[in-house]
C-alpha cells in the first residue's frame, strides 16, 4: 500500500509541475536506498523486488524510471547520474554501487536505445576509470631502500614521485617486489580496490544487458547517441529472464570493511586483486600497440606484405613480430581465399554494324533525299502544266 500511494504522489507531482521530478530524481534514488536499508534490515541491500513467487524481478525505482522515460532527456540524464556513482572521484561505498546496479539490471526498457545507451556509456567509464585507478594505486605505493640507491634519488620530493612511477612500471608485474612496496597504511590502495570493484561490477550489468536483449557487439560499436531518436526506437524485446547475480561484489561485502593495517598475507592477496585487475583491463583495450596479445592482430590490421617483412619500432630496429607471431601471420596468409575479380557490366555495343555512322555521313543523306524531292515536284509540276495546255487546245477538245 505504501509503494502504490508513493507512485500516485509522484505521478500527481508530474502532472502538475512537469520537470520537478526530474530535477530531484538523483536525490530521491539515494533516499531510497537509505530507506531499504531500514526496511530490508540485513547485510546486502538489493535494488530489485519479486512481488509473486516465479514472477520477473522489477527495480525498486522502476516507476521513478518510468515517468521519466517518456523523455530521452530526463532519462539519459537519470542514467548518466546513476553510472556517475560508480566513478572512481565518487568514493561510493560498494553496497550502494550494488543497489544502483541492480536497478538498472531491472529497469523496465521499452526501446533499444535505452539499454544501448546504458552499455555504450559503460564501456567509456571502465576505459576511464579503470586507467585510473591503477595509476592511482601505482602512487600509492613506495619505493624501497635498494631501489633509491639504483635510480639515484635524492631529497628532491618531485624526483622522487617522478622516478617512484617509472620504477613500479618497470617492475610492475613483479608480485614479490611490489608486496614490498606496500605502506603501512593502505587505506588509499583499499579504496582503489574497492573502487575497481565497481568497474566489475558494471562488467557483470553489461553482460546481463546484451544476454537480457540480446544485443550484439557490433551493435553496441555502431550505437551513436547522437544519432537522430527515431533510429533506435524499436520495441526492446527481453530476450531472456535470466537474474543478476553478481557473486563477486556480494562476497567482497559480505568480507565487510577491510583493515587499514594488513599483515604479509593480507598484502599479497591485495597485491593479486591489483594485478587481476590490471588484467582485466588490458584485455579490454584491444587497441594497444604494445600489448603482447595484440601484436598480430596489429599487423594485420595495418596491412603487412609479407610474413619474412621486418617492422621496425620507431626506437630502435628490432622486430615487432616474434617468431610464433610470424608464423601465425604466414598461416592466416596462406588460408586467406583468393580474391575474384569483379564482374564489370557495360551498356556499350560491340558490333560493327550497330556503331553509329559519322554526323556528316547523314547530313549528307538527308541533303540527297531533299533534292530528290525537289526533283520529283519539278516533274509533277511539268506534266500538270502540260496537261492544261492540252485541255486549252479547241481542236483537240473537239
Amino acid at each position: 500500500m505504501v509503494s502504490h500511494s508513493a507512485d500516485k504522489q509522484l505521478l500527481e507531482i508530474e502532472k502538475k509541475y512537469p520537470g520537478f521530478i526530474h530535477t530531484k530524481s538523483s536525490l530521491g534514488v539515494r533516499l531510497s536506498y537509505e530507506l531499504q536499508k531500514i526496511f530490508q534490515d540485513v547485510e546486502i541491500v538489493r535494488g530489485y523486488r519479486v512481488k509473486e513467487q516465479g514472477e520477473y524481478p522489477s527495480a525498486l525505482n522502476g516507476y521513478l524510471y518510468s515517468i521519466l522515460r517518456n523523455s530521452r532527456q530526463q532519462r539519459r540524464a537519470l542514467i548518466l547520474n546513476i553510472l556517475k556513482q560508480f566513478d572512481d572521484q565518487a568514493r561510493t561505498s560498494l553496497s550502494y554501487m550494488l543497489y544502483l546496479a541492480d536497478n538498472l539490471a531491472y529497469f523496465p526498457y521499452m526501446v533499444q536505445d535505452e539499454p544501448l545507451f546504458i552499455v555504450h556509456h559503460i564501456d567509456i567509464m571502465i576505459s576511464v576509470s579503470g586507467t585510473n585507478l591503477l595509476q592511482s594505486f601505482r602512487e600509492g605505493l613506495i619505493m624501497t631502500e635498494p631501489s633509491k640507491d639504483t635510480l639515484g634519488v635524492g631529497d628532491d620530493k618531485e624526483e622522487i614521485c617522478i622516478n617512484q612511477i617509472s620504477a613500479l612500471d618497470e617492475d610492475d608485474d613483479d608480485e614479490d617486489q611490489l608486496v614490498e612496496r606496500v605502506p603501512e597504511d593502505v587505506s588509499q590502495l583499499q579504496a582503489c580496490i574497492t573502487a575497481a570493484q565497481g568497474c566489475l561490477l558494471l562488467l557483470m550489468l553489461k553482460q546481463h544487458i546484451k544476454d537480457v536483449y540480446g544485443l550484439s557487439d557490433s551493435k553496441i560499436q555502431q550505437y551513436s547517441p547522437s544519432e537522430p531518436a527515431k533510429v533506435y526506437e524499436k520495441t526492446a524485446n527481453r530476450r531472456s529472464n535470466a537474474l543478476f547475480s553478481p557473486k563477486t561484489t556480494i562476497n567482497k561485502i559480505k568480507e565487510g570493511s577491510p583493515p587499514e593495517y594488513l599483515d604479509i598475507e593480507g598484502r599479497k592477496d591485495l597485491i593479486r586483486q591489483y594485478l587481476d585487475f590490471k588484467q582485466l583491463i588490458v584485455q579490454l583495450d584491444p587497441d594497444d600497440p604494445d600489448d603482447e596479445e595484440n601484436k598480430v592482430l596489429t599487423a594485420l590490421s595495418t596491412g603487412a606484405p609479407s610474413a619474412t617483412t621486418v617492422m621496425p619500432v620507431a626506437t630502435g630496429g628490432a622486430s615487432v613480430l616474434t617468431e610464433a607471431d610470424q608464423v601465425t601471420l604466414s598461416n592466416y596468409k596462406d588460408n586467406t581465399p583468393p580474391k575474384v575479380p569483379k564482374l564489370v557490366i557495360s551498356n556499350r555495343r560491340l558490333d560493327s554494324e550497330s556503331k553509329r555512322t559519322p554526323r556528316h555521313q547523314k547530313t549528307s543523306e538527308k541533303t540527297k533525299k531533299h533534292r530528290h524531292k525537289k526533283k520529283r515536284r519539278k516533274l509533277v509540276s511539268s506534266s500538270g502544266d502540260e496537261s492544261e495546255n492540252d485541255y486549252s487546245d479547241p481542236d483537240f477538245m473537239a
